[in-house]
């Protein structure tokens, strides 16, 4: 009855990047020197498995600083949060 894993993964990255894609013409690059250190921080978070308050600052980045190559990353990695 369930889906697979791995398909509701796969599902979920395309997803992800298509509406990153479709976003992006409407939004600018960030000057913002912070990004680096939050999204750092969340990254370092996820990696100890503590995914709520990895999942707290990556919405932070996409939330406080416009379009970057952080912001899509955190845009992945908080899907990816969200599935573990």
């Amino acid at each position: 009855m369930g889906i697979n894993i791995k398909y509701k993964t796969s599902g979920l990255i395309i997803i992800l990047w298509l509406s990153v894609s479709l976003s992006l013409p409407s939004q600018r690059v960030s000057s913002k020197p912070d990004v680096n250190k939050t999204f750092n921080e969340a990254v370092d978070l996820f990696l100890k498995s503590d995914y709520n308050r990895a999942l707290d600052l990556f919405n932070k980045v996409l939330n406080d600083y416009s379009y970057n190559s952080k912001t899509t990353a955190a845009t992945v990695f908080k899907g990816k949060a969200l599935l573990s």
